[in-house]
């Protein structure tokens, strides 16, 4: 049977294609700075983030607990600023490979922090949605950089940047006894506030933000894109951490770029304004090639 924790960890990649679509465009065609954009994610996870914890206050509150619980955002924010940062300086299909490996960290520690048991099955579906995300990852069309060494010493950085997410996901596993998922996505959307507005919080991209946000077409894209869809995001995977194996939740979360491309192909035709992508024919048979092997792992985790 479907379990409602699997159903929760697909939800979760397709809103975040979503999301990842519409702040290309946010970012592109209405010229936010990347700094205005980081700030914004600061500004309304925090004020989300306060005003969930107040509807649901948790009774068995302490300092260490409310601490463990900010350090999921914290970790998450510097993970997103290095992903970012790397974006710019080396091939984005680069940035989305290393980063889509850190299931397999997730999956050992799991294994030895929360003593689960995976079938080799379970493997066998883990490697395939991974090897499926990095293929999905791969554009052709892409321009080659001048700097074209197989490795790169900074790419270091983005192996630190994916242990980080892997961690904060290990972390929502831990304390998912004593809060419920409302709580713990209220507790990263404060601590992911705190790293951002530490970063960003300057008075240039303040303004910025400020004269972006008063014309409503525009912040309407931002607000519903970066304010409210992550939230839900964000209670789908906790939900799903809370309930089921972290290490195959979070194998099935790493699939983004998959459904990117499913929502991508799909938008082109239905929505052309809307999504600007354009896909060459290697491309989209390397791409359906991926579909094909994440879906191949999802029907393995649920039904094997």
């Amino acid at each position: 049977t479907l379990e409602l924790w699997i159903i929760f960890s697909i939800l979760n990649p397709i809103i975040f294609a979503i999301v990842n679509i519409t702040d290309k465009r946010v970012l592109s065609e209405f010229n936010l700075s990347i700094k205005s954009f980081n700030l914004f994610v600061g500004l309304s996870q925090g004020i989300i983030g306060i005003f969930l914890f107040l509807l649901n206050f948790p009774e068995n509150l302490t300092l260490k607990l409310s601490l463990i619980g900010c350090s999921i955002g914290a970790l998450q924010g510097i993970g997103l600023i290095i992903m970012f940062w790397m974006i710019q300086k080396t091939e984005p299909s680069r940035v989305s490979t290393i980063m889509s490996t850190y299931p397999i960290y997730v999956a050992i520690m799991g294994v030895i922090i929360f003593n689960e048991i995976l079938s080799i099955l379970n493997w066998v579906a883990i490697i395939l949605a991974i090897t499926g995300t990095i293929i999905a990852s791969l554009r052709f069309s892409e321009q080659k950089k001048k700097n074209n060494q197989l490795f790169e010493p900074l790419l270091l950085l983005l192996v630190i940047s994916a242990i980080l997410i892997g961690t904060s996901h290990l972390i929502t596993k831990s304390i998912s006894e004593d809060f419920s998922p409302y709580q713990i996505v209220s507790m990263r959307g404060i601590g992911i506030s705190i790293t951002m507005m530490a970063l960003f919080l300057r008075k240039d991209s303040f303004k910025d933000l400020f004269s972006f946000i008063i014309v409503p077409k525009r912040s309407l894209w931002l607000i519903s894109s970066q304010g409210l869809a992550p939230v839900f995001g964000h209670l789908s995977i906790t939900y799903a951490i809370s309930n089921g194996p972290v290490a195959l939740v979070s194998t099935i979360t790493s699939s983004r770029t998959v459904f990117i491309f499913i929502i991508s192909l799909i938008g082109s035709y239905i929505t052309p304004k809307l999504v600007h992508e354009k896909f060459i024919f290697p491309d989209i048979i390397f791409k359906f090639i991926s579909v094909l092997m994440v879906i191949a792992s999802i029907i393995m985790i649920t039904y094997l």
